[in-house]
């Protein structure tokens, strides 16, 4: 038995119906949690401010009470401070403040011996008074009537404890509760105890006892959400008020819950906590707020407890609600929707979806020639378009065939045309190499050529700078001969004053010898003299006029060097101007075999530029011959390809 196949209608139908269905129910689940969360948020904002609110009440009533403690603890004080004690006044003051307040069930006083007047000795076994004397009175409707009588066992532990605590602690002190008979029934009561000190000493105490019936009464008539209750609790955890009165003074349920309160409990700060409630058999929360008592160290608390199920009853509605409503919506949905399937996919898809895939299959294995059975006014539907699809693919398989067995004969075409181009492209390239390595060795002669030329004209600097260097020489020596034939000049001079000077004596000998002949015999002597000296005087001038003849030998010599050399100088700065010239012949041609060089390099480039576009061409033909073998070889594909489709 074959798989009955879904619809296409039955198929959305139900994946929408579970997606809707689905979101409802989160949606319904997300908002019924969130309202949860702010019922809860506002039933213990609730139940906070109430438990504030009572416990303010509470905490006024026993401040009232402690006021009246008090001022009655300062006037005793008063009293004893000033010297004018006296226990008949203070009595009066007793019984009056009891008679005042008729929650009080006693009003009393217990002071340390011989504290309030020093009378003790004289008030032994007076009314009132015990054995020692000490003023102890206790004012109470014990018996239905105002009475008097002494205080028992306050020095005792346990039932001493509204004196011990304040004499120990030197504070204020509320007594944990307890019963009490008055006129013959059990009252719950506790004791305000106020110490009394003078200079910061302790000298007694005063207290008041007072009935809590009161508070039972108002507290126990707090009933939020129906059954829901308010308790009061002391520090130590006895009921003070309880919606059950007979678990007044009773002691909280010791055990994991207590573990957990009592801390908060006895350190008076709120808390809150969530537990079975056995009497209400139900969750509940309770929220706890502490009760401040004076200027006490052991703070009461005040309870509020609900119910769970009172508080979260209208979150149960609203989940209830939202649920038939999601009910309600997913039936509306499911016809709306199957409508609109009808309308907007069923008709405009002209068949069902599995037909259509079929028909995709066939066309995608290249079948053409699948029927699709269509009525006769349809032709806007999917199965509608798919037909002319089909239709239109074999015209276009049929073309593609032609077009493909005209490209495959261009392609061979091309194939063989590039392989002709790319031949010619490689031989051009190969003489693009030969030129640009003549080119290469003639740029190498022309930079060889340039360095000879710089070399040479390196050379001819030189050169200019050696002739330069000897024309200086030459013009140095020009000066030089110019200078001695300048000294020999003068020379001459000297020679000439010289041979004057001989000529001089030559003449002054002779007269001397004349004179000397003239003389006789006595003038033989200096005639001698000056034979001698006319024979110097001979010989000077002889020897002057062969330094003069020298010397002017010289001159001549000198002036013909000085022409020579002027000469020379002349032949030098020719030869320097010549040098010069070659030089800057030189520089010339050295610039223009520069220029030679940077043009044949350029030509270089140009050849190599063109090389490298050779080359490229001759890449560019060879993947272009690819390209049309490619192109040859996809159209034989294309062809193979398209002989996969069969067509009518």
């Amino acid at each position: 038995m074959g798989t009955q196949r879904w619809s296409l209608r039955t198929r959305l139908t139900s994946v929408v119906t579970g997606i809707v269905t689905v979101g409802l129910v989160f949606t319904a689940g997300f908002l019924t949690i969130k309202a949860g969360q702010m019922e809860r948020a506002g039933s213990e904002l609730y139940a906070h401010e109430l438990a504030l609110r009572q416990a303010g009440n509470v905490s006024k009533r026993l401040e009232t009470a402690f006021t009246t403690v008090r001022t009655l603890s300062h006037e005793l004080g008063a009293l004893r401070a000033t010297g004018i004690a006296d226990r008949a006044v203070a009595n009066v003051m007793l019984k009056s403040v009891l008679e005042g307040n008729s929650t009080f069930v006693g009003v009393w006083t217990v002071w340390e011996p011989n504290a309030f007047d020093g009378k003790d000795e004289m008030h032994r076994g007076q009314p009132g008074h015990d054995d020692s004397g000490r003023f102890i009175p206790y004012w109470n409707r014990g018996g239905g009537k105002i009475g008097v009588e002494p205080i028992v066992d306050y020095e005792k532990e346990g039932a001493g404890e509204p004196y011990l605590l304040p004499k120990r602690t030197g504070n204020e002190v509320v007594l944990e509760p307890y019963f009490y008979k008055v006129a013959g029934i059990d009252t719950l009561m506790t004791s305000l105890v106020v110490p009394v000190k003078h200079d910061g000493k302790f000298v007694g105490v005063v207290g008041v006892d007072i009935a809590l019936a009161d508070l039972q009464s108002e507290i126990s008539s707090i009933r939020p959400y129906e059954t829901g209750y308010a308790s009061l609790i002391s520090n130590a955890g006895k009921y003070i008020a309880h919606h059950d009165a007979a678990r007044l003074g009773d002691e909280v349920v010791k055990g994991a819950y207590w573990n957990i309160i009592h801390p908060a409990v006895a350190s008076g700060q709120d808390f809150k906590l969530s537990m079975l409630d056995e009497t209400l058999n139900t969750e509940v929360l309770q929220i706890y707020v502490p009760v401040v008592i004076g200027t006490t160290k052991t703070p009461w608390s005040l309870i509020v407890t609900m119910p769970e199920n009172k508080v979260m009853a209208g979150v149960v509605r609203f989940r209830t609600t939202s649920m038939a409503i999601a009910a309600v919506s997913i039936i509306v949905v499911c016809v709306v929707l199957s409508m609109l399937l009808n309308r907007f996919v069923i008709r405009p898809l002209g068949g069902e979806p599995d037909d259509a895939a079929n028909i995709a299959r066939h066309v995608a294995s290249g079948d053409l020639t699948t029927p699709i059975r269509l009525p006769e006014t349809d032709s806007r539907s999917m199965m509608a378009a798919i037909e002319i699809m089909q239709t239109n693919l074999s015209g276009i398989v049929t073309s593609i065939r032609s077009i493909s067995n005209v490209i495959s004969t261009a392609a061979i075409e091309i194939a063989q045309g590039n392989l002709e181009l790319s031949q010619r492209t490689e031989s051009q390239a190969a003489s693009l190499e030969q030129t640009a390595a003549s080119i290469e060795e003639m740029a190498s002669t022309v930079m060889q050529n340039a360095e000879n030329v710089q070399r040479a004209n390196t050379a001819a600097r030189a050169a200019a700078e050696t002739a330069a260097s000897a024309g200086a020489v030459v013009g140095n020596v020009t000066k030089t001969m110019s200078d001695i034939a300048e000294a020999s000049a003068r020379m001459v001079d000297i020679i000439d004053v010289i041979d004057g000077i001989a000529f001089q004596t030559n003449i002054l000998a002779l007269n001397a010898s004349l004179e000397a002949a003239r003389a006789g015999v006595s003038g033989r002597g200096f005639a001698a003299v000056a034979s001698e000296v006319r024979n110097l005087a001979q010989r000077s001038a002889t020897a002057s006029r062969e330094v003069k003849d020298l010397i002017e030998s010289s001159v001549s010599q000198v002036n013909t060097g000085t022409v020579l050399v002027s000469q020379v100088g002349l032949t030098m700065d020719r030869v320097i101007r010549e040098v010069h010239c070659v030089t800057g012949l030189m520089t010339e041609i050295a610039i223009a075999t520069n220029e030679q060089s940077i043009g044949i390099n350029q030509i270089n480039e140009a050849i190599m530029l063109m090389d490298e576009v050779t080359q490229q061409n001759a890449r560019m033909v060879e993947q272009a011959a690819v390209a049309a073998t490619s192109l040859q070889q996809q159209s034989q594909q294309l062809l193979g390809a398209v002989g996969v489709f069969q067509i009518k």
